[in-house]
């Protein structure tokens, strides 16, 4: 074998490994940036899953909530009646005990 092939043998054998290598890690690179993008929907995902259970969840308790039983315990307390943010908080308070 001539030095003119075994330089050419040689350069294509490092060619090859160099490319093999750099093909290597732009996969790997690949795959770490697809796993972290798929991670990130998937958090955003189960996020937006438990606010739509909330708002479910809340919708829910309003419903059961029975606006007699408010105005009952409004006009049945006048220092409630007569205070319009007061008689809000406490429509709230009970409002919320059906949230937990």
């Amino acid at each position: 074998m001539s030095d003119a092939t075994a330089h050419g043998l040689i350069t294509a054998i490092i060619t090859f490994a160099a490319s093999a290598v750099g093909a290597f890690f732009a996969a790997w690179w690949g795959g770490v940036l697809g796993v972290r993008r798929e991670g990130k929907k998937l958090t955003q995902a189960q996020a937006f899953n438990r606010r739509l259970e909330w708002y479910e969840r809340a919708i829910s308790a309003l419903r059961q909530l029975s606006l007699a039983d408010i105005e009952y315990d409004i006009a049945s307390d006048p220092e409630i009646a007569s205070d319009p943010i007061r008689s809000a908080i406490t429509s709230l308070t009970f409002a919320s005990s059906f949230l937990s």
